[in-house]
């Protein structure tokens, strides 16, 4: 059984890329992935996440085995992709599969299969069936391409959605993945998102269900926010890095943080994933948003972040190699560059700390005292209580600080300034840490630590802190 929804912490990752992790020399494919996943002290393990998102692993369109690709032009909805296969000729590629989810599990994973159904690569089997039913067309017969992709499947054919459903019945029974994400949701329309939300919870209820609610054509978000979907809170990452770097308001960064407005388990919460710019080379200082070498404010406002995103209600998901500070070197659409992708354990060992510290938020956020961060249902309007700084956008906030959801109470505090400053409680009470930044053995940390004393929290500059206290 997955985590429940709220529960859920997710690492978002390509086959490829996280086998970089396991150095030159280890198998490939899923069977390589479902080795180095087992060993004691591997990343995922020690990052602390219970799901795992792999980019799409459906056959796709490709000129070699060897060929890098995210796999978002799929020529089928079953089977496993054949260059993951440990056969040459792609044989094995299922029971392959099945071995990588079998060893997800064993050591806590839940699997979460990104699925494309939106669009199809070449060859094209179903414009071969018949073009003008499976896809959509303009006046003059042309295919539409609202995905980006060259075509957009029309979901209102019952054979298509009859394909739909069996493909994803597929994957998360005979394949055994725990949930979908499902690749430019919008195109496939809320009627259809609906009938798969009804089939699986009346056969499968304890599975995932993930969008990505747009397309060039529109966003459907609020369309999902009260059914069983979760959909990718694409405000939610553009806002952070606007408030770390001081243009942000708090107040609409903590309504976010509270979700207040819809099932918490509506949003996943993001600030990176594989499209676009990673994190660190959209915020950094560095000339030519190329981060091979983040400077201390960088390192600063990257934990800014790692609070934020780690302490909101919602589902959190990490793009593998976040936490140490992944560089794409400010390329934005790297689709086809393994070389840019490929985590790398020598990074992961430099910056170590980063991973720790947001491992510390994680397994804080999954424990006990950490379960106030997780909310089932809407907060209820006393389930924060904030001070804001007079004339500015640092804060302090108490979540569960009315109590309502058990005996724990956790204080969150962020400055995104360059100077300190100080803010008084809005509740005292013997607060002990969770994380703080920058703290005092760090060669870049400021003179000043985070720090309590008789109600008062003092904030260095781009300072940020996690307590936690049981009443």
């Amino acid at each position: 059984m997955p985590p429940a929804p709220e529960d859920l912490v997710i690492v978002e990752a390509h086959v490829r890329d996280l086998l970089g992790m396991a150095g030159p020399h280890a198998a490939k494919g899923f069977r390589g992935l479902a080795e180095w996943i087992r060993k004691d002290g591997a990343y995922l393990k020690s990052l602390g996440v219970n799901a795992i998102e792999l980019l799409p692993c459906t056959d796709y369109e490709r000129g070699s085995a060897d060929e890098y690709h995210w796999g978002y032009m799929p020529i089928t909805a079953f089977a496993p992709a054949t260059a993951y296969a440990k056969d040459e000729y792609g044989l094995t590629a299922i029971e392959d599969f099945r071995e990588c989810v079998r060893a997800c599990h064993e050591v806590g994973l839940a699997v979460i299969m990104d699925m494309v159904l939106n669009h199809f690569g070449s060859p094209n089997s179903l414009q071969m069936i018949d073009s003008s039913y499976y896809f959509r067309t303009d006046a003059y017969g042309e295919l539409s391409n609202w995905s980006g992709c060259g075509n957009d499947v029309r979901a209102e054919a019952p054979l298509f959605r009859r394909l739909v459903l069996a493909s994803l019945n597929h994957w998360t029974s005979i394949l055994g993945v725990d949930g979908v994400r499902l690749d430019l949701a919008e195109l496939l329309g809320t009627p259809l998102l609906h009938e798969i939300e009804e089939e699986f919870r009346l056969h499968r209820p304890e599975k995932i269900l993930i969008a990505e609610p747009w397309s060039f054509r529109g966003h459907i978000a609020r369309d999902l926010d009260f059914t069983s979907w979760t959909s990718w809170d694409d405000a939610f990452r553009e806002f952070l890095p606007a408030y770390v770097r001081g243009h942000a308001r708090a107040s609409d960064l903590l309504h976010q943080m509270a979700a207040c407005a819809f099932r918490p388990a509506a949003r996943l919460r993001y600030a990176q994933s594989h499209d676009d710019m990673a994190w660190l080379d959209r915020i950094t200082e560095c000339a030519e948003a190329d981060a091979i070498n983040p400077t201390p404010t960088d390192i600063l406002r990257t934990r800014l972040m790692h609070v934020i995103l780690l302490c909101s209600a919602g589902i959190p998901m990490l793009s593998a190699g976040q936490d140490f500070l992944m560089t794409k070197r400010g390329v934005g659409n790297t689709w086809r560059r393994g070389d840019l992708n490929l985590l790398s354990p020598e990074r992961w060992e430099r910056f170590q700390t980063e991973h720790d510290f947001v491992s510390r938020l994680i397994h804080f956020r999954l424990s006990p005292e950490g379960s106030v961060l997780r909310p089932k249902e809407t907060v209820s309007p006393g389930w924060m209580k904030v001070t804001h700084q007079e004339g500015g956008d640092a804060f302090v906030a108490v979540m569960n600080a009315d109590g309502l959801l058990g005996p724990s109470k956790v204080l969150v505090a962020c400055n995104p300034y360059h100077s300190t400053l100080k803010l008084n409680l809005p509740l005292e009470a013997e607060w002990k840490p969770v994380v703080v930044s920058p703290q005092s053995h760090c060669p870049h940390a400021p003179s000043v630590v985070p720090h309590i004393e008789q109600g008062v929290l003092t904030l260095g500059p781009l300072a940020c802190g996690v307590w936690f206290v049981k009443t």
